[in-house]
């Protein structure tokens, strides 16, 4: 059905039962692997963010068993990564969003392969089943609003640009997660959270209807969550949800 209520769903929006997350606004679907490759059946999924969303790139991948097709280099932490099942028609790529994050070494990322939401999403192409999932979080913390504003606005351009020539892509937003430990000087950073939500709220009004708003908070308050990194059993129920969304998203609304 219409994925607008989440963006508004009530808290709590589920509970753990024996580690699988009960969804209280709908009905999640089993993990079974069936469903999945039916679903992401001649897909691409786009995965525009952080570590967090490379973790999710991992999940994914066990689950469809792509093969990789551009791998990472050890040296370098967020080497671009590339998966692909000829067989269904699948891939997915994953790649850093780019500013704020700062490659002061080849450590973390070729400046080569800096490239903006935006300019991900820009280069969605008209025709084709497209999935793009974007995470813009932990690496904002370090930085005052407004840089998460001015990439906000620029990232809701270029969504609104995709559905008007691709009605057929399906977007989620992933949003700030409970965690514990970080890097200095975020330890926890829950201060930052309400108005991190309220800027994404804001932002997104008016693709509502088009755009499914992933909050995960209380997914990981409810795991006990520590790392900026959410713990694995806690990650792949994420994932589980995610997916739910992105395989039963409503038909093409004009903008």
């Amino acid at each position: 059905f219409n994925h607008t209520h989440t963006w508004f769903d009530p808290t709590p929006r589920g509970y753990f039962f024996q580690r699988a997350w009960i969804s209280t606004a709908c009905t999640l679907p089993p993990p079974l692997a069936e469903l999945w490759l039916h679903c992401l059946k001649d897909t691409t999924i786009v995965l525009a963010g952080d570590s967090n969303l490379l973790m999710w790139f991992s999940r994914i991948k066990q689950r469809i068993n792509c093969e990789t097709v551009r791998a990472r280099n050890d040296a370098v932490w967020h080497t671009p990564l590339t998966c692909r099942r000829p067989d269904i028609n699948f891939t997915m790529a994953w790649k850093l969003h780019g500013y704020p994050e700062h490659p002061n070494s080849n450590h973390w990322a070729e400046l080569s392969d800096f490239t903006s939401v935006c300019e991900r999403i820009d280069s969605v192409p008209a025709l084709g089943k497209h999935i793009v999932i974007v995470h813009m979080y932990i690496h904002f913390t370090i930085h005052h609003y407004a840089i998460l504003l001015n990439r906000l606005k620029c990232v809701t351009r270029a969504i609104k640009d995709l559905l008007r020539r691709n009605p057929n892509a399906r977007v989620l937003i992933r949003a700030p997660h409970h965690a514990y430990n970080g890097w200095n000087p975020i330890y926890g950073g829950d201060m930052t959270v309400p108005i991190y939500i309220e800027l994404l709220r804001r932002e997104f009004r008016g693709l509502y209807q088009r755009v499914v708003f992933l909050n995960l908070w209380d997914m990981s308050v409810a795991g006990e969550n520590t790392d900026y990194h959410p713990d694995e059993w806690i990650d792949q129920q994420m994932v589980n949800l995610a997916l739910s969304h992105a395989c039963n998203m409503a038909p093409a609304i004009s903008l």
